[in-house]
């Protein structure tokens, strides 16, 4: 948009004073005008509780709350201070930590920490080089194995578009990665082992065989595990219930958890889902699954047994198991995945039989995958 305006500007080459002016100005609103805004942060994982802070530019406080200077252009002590404890209360309300069953972490209230200029006033254009700083620290039972970080705005300043790019670490800054929140409702759950009540960060392994496992492997997008035996194929689909969210829409009782009651009223909508995902193509025909299996699982459980009568919203799976067959021999079979969207444009697939294992990306743009029996 910035690109198209100025190329107007400059390609034209007599352009009346009032219409450049207007151009001008145009820019600048959209210079300072802009709804992206990027938060650089750090969170230092300990044993018991987590350490955030993160750096806020002031210029952000006028698309945050529509703020300027005076009609002297100018900004003092007094309403700066103001802002800067406004938005205290904010980040606490919208900065969230969640355990592994998706319940919001306690923290403190934020604080902030600002240096003046030597002026005890600022003008508009130091909005932009100023930072204000803000930390607090979040508690949780000592030694946790999952944490879930999420911007929760929900209709708060619906115009504003708002990232946070955290560098997570534990006390040994050589162990941590990035994440990147959006103020529209991802969230980001890393993996932690302990070594001496010292925080490791486990790596995403989205790409390893078999997400059958507990942990974080299949939280983020779909995985299909596929076992080919002699008379039938067995399949074992995770899916995370964020993105369930985008092909299922129910009135909830709760923002935060399904519960029993939501698990059993969406049943029938969540079969008919699941049983539309995996199509089999074997023999010249295309062969349907059987749904042998429903579970909905909290982040931590390792398998159906761990089904849970209340799933948070956030960090929960559902897991479906599926059945092809029973076949007299198969010696080759198309697979085919059903299910994509603006959310879901692909679905990692671990196809195990007694000849091979491998792992393939089923995409929008190729949606099947031939398994040769023998090869």
């Amino acid at each position: 948009m910035k690109r198209s305006n100025l190329c107007h500007v400059f390609h034209s080459r007599r352009v009346p004073w009032l219409h450049l002016l207007a151009a001008v100005v145009s820019l600048s609103q959209m210079a300072f005008g802009h709804t992206l805004l990027l938060t650089p942060g750090e969170v230092v994982v300990e044993e018991c509780g987590a350490s955030v802070e993160l750096e806020i530019s002031l210029e952000d406080f006028i698309h945050w709350y529509g703020v300027g200077p005076d009609s002297d252009g100018f900004m003092f002590t007094q309403s700066v201070d103001a802002i800067l404890e406004r938005h205290s209360l904010a980040l606490h309300r919208i900065f969230m930590i969640r355990d592994a069953g998706g319940s919001p972490l306690s923290s403190e209230p934020f604080h902030f920490h600002f240096d003046w200029p030597a002026e005890n006033r600022i003008t508009f254009g130091d909005l932009r080089s100023l930072r204000a700083k803000y930390r607090t620290r979040f508690s949780y039972p000592c030694g946790p194995r999952f944490l879930t970080f999420q911007l929760s705005m929900a209709d708060e300043n619906p115009g504003l578009f708002w990232q946070a790019v955290l560098r997570i670490h534990g006390t040994a800054e050589e162990d941590g990665r990035v994440l990147r929140l959006t103020s529209r409702g991802n969230t980001e759950t890393i993996e932690l082992v302990w070594n001496e009540k010292r925080a490791v960060l486990v790596r995403g392994s989205e790409g390893a065989l078999a997400c059958s496992g507990d942990g974080v492997a299949g939280l983020k997008q779909i995985c299909a595990d596929i076992n080919i035996g002699k008379e039938s194929v067995e399949v074992r689909i995770s899916i995370p219930l964020a993105l369930i969210q985008t092909w299922l829409s129910a009135d909830r009782n709760n923002d935060e958890i399904v519960d029993q009651q939501e698990q059993k009223s969406v049943g029938n909508e969540m079969e008919s889902l699941l049983a539309r995902a995996l199509f089999l193509e074997a023999d010249g025909r295309k062969h349907s699954s059987q749904i042998t299996g429903v579970a909905y699982l909290s982040l931590d459980a390792k398998d159906v047994t761990g089904a849970s009568n209340q799933v948070s919203l956030h960090t929960g799976r559902v897991i479906a198991r599926l059945r092809f067959g029973p076949f007299a021999a198969l010696d080759q079979a198309d697979f085919q995945w059903n299910l994509f969207n603006n959310a879901v444009l692909s679905v990692v697939a671990n196809v195990v039989s007694d000849r091979a294992a491998v792992s393939h990306e089923l995409s929008t743009f190729q949606p099947r995958f031939r398994w040769q029996g023998g090869s």
